[in-house]
């Protein structure tokens, strides 16, 4: 995998999208419909009280626990494309 991801024609590609994202920890939905798209050179920022599923988010981002128990979710960071369909 390369390290470039710009366009040909210089553009910015994107380096990380999220399409509805859920996650349901013991039969509670947590995460539900979070969708997002970050491109080169940009910067995201995660806030919120607590409580409200931040980690929870940033966990599934790195694939440390499941992003799906229902329905589809998809991430896709630097051309690759992690889905669980459940």
């Amino acid at each position: 995998m390369s390290g470039n991801v710009d366009g040909p024609d210089g553009s910015h590609q994107s380096v990380l999208k999220v399409s509805d994202l859920r996650r349901v920890v013991e039969e509670r939905v947590i995460i539900a419909g979070v969708s997002f798209e970050v491109s080169t050179g940009e910067i995201l920022s995660v806030r919120g009280p607590s409580g409200v599923g931040k980690s929870l988010l940033l966990r599934s981002l790195a694939l440390l626990d499941p992003i799906s128990v229902r329905g589809r979710s998809e991430v896709c960071a630097c051309f690759r494309s992690f889905s669980r369909i459940t």
